[in-house]
Order: C-alpha cells, then structure tokens, then sequence
C-alpha cells in the first residue's frame, strides 16, 4: 500500500447556508503586502466568535482503501500562541446504498484537531486530521460521493487562540490498494 492524496484548494469550498447553528467561513482575495504586481489567491477567514462551517464533494477514488486523514493549510491575522480546533465530518453515499442523497446527514460531530497555531502572523501551518474508521468516516468505500464539512470550533474551551484563521485549502490523504 502507498499513500495518496486529493489536493482541495480553497476555490473547491462552498459556504455552509448560513442558517442558525450553522454559519458560514467567509471567502476573500489576499494579496500579498509587497508591492504590485504581488501574489494572490482565495482563502476563507474564520472567526473568533462563532463555530463556521464549509462544506466541499467529490467522489472517491476506485484505489481508496481506508487511513483517512484531512491536512487543513491555514494562516493566523494575528500573532497568537494559543490553540486552535479544526473539525472535519463527513457524509459518504455509495452506488449501492439504500440511502436517499436528498435526506443524507453527516455521520457525526466529526474528527477534530488542536493545534498550537503560530506565532507569527501569516505563516502559514498545517493541522492533520486524522478521520476515524467507523467512528468519523461515514463508513466510506472507493466509488462513494463524499461531503466534507470542515469546522473551525471556537466554542471548545481549549480553543483560545483570538485570531481570525485564513483557510488556504487541504489536502485528503488516504491508503491505496
């Protein structure tokens, strides 16, 4: 077996729906501070003050096997020290389910990670995700049309980092056959 991975930047994300309990990243243009012509590329800010949510889909490779782990590349506005929790859930419907796409719901709370962010403003850091068999993963299977719901929780007590994180994409990595 060999270890393979699915690049999702930050333009492969959609916002949640911004209904109650259920808020939305937003999405910007960063431009790099040096001058024109300089950098730039789409990430999603999230906040301090509430749980946000994005969501994105694909269908998983024929060669998947199993290991699940989400990579999730993100930056701080600030200089912090503190931690942050990064959470991922995961809907997953194969060819053969007797399950109605239209009335699917996440398998759990989702996969999380803390991590100490760091302590530079916009350096940029990576928080693993290790995405649980049978616990987290929805029971997925190569061939299944996935749904990642990626979360920062900035209600956990543990997450005391007070600065907006600017997501910048992810990385799915998995085992193959």
């Amino acid at each position: 077996m060999a270890t393979r991975s699915i690049s999702i930047p930050a333009p492969a994300w959609y916002p949640s729906n911004d209904a109650a309990s259920f808020n939305s990243a937003r999405i910007q243009v960063k431009q790099s501070s040096i001058a024109v012509p300089s950098p730039r590329y789409v990430e999603w800010l999230f906040g301090t003050s509430t749980a946000e949510y994005i969501l994105t889909e694909f269908v998983l490779p024929q060669n998947y096997v199993g290991t699940p782990v989400l990579n999730v590349y993100y930056k701080m506005t600030t200089a912090v020290a503190n931690e942050i929790d990064w959470g991922v859930a995961v809907a997953a419907v194969s060819d053969g389910d007797a399950q109605d796409m239209d009335a699917d719901a996440f398998a759990s709370t989702g996969a999380m990670a803390e991590v100490t962010v760091p302590s530079t403003a916009g350096d940029m850091d990576v928080a693993a995700i290790t995405i649980s068999t049978g616990t987290h993963d929805d029971g997925m299977v190569a061939g299944d049309h996935v749904v990642f719901m990626l979360f920062r929780d900035s209600l956990v007590p543990s997450s005391d980092a007070d600065s907006d994180a600017e997501f910048l994409g992810a990385d799915f990595t998995y085992s193959d056959v």
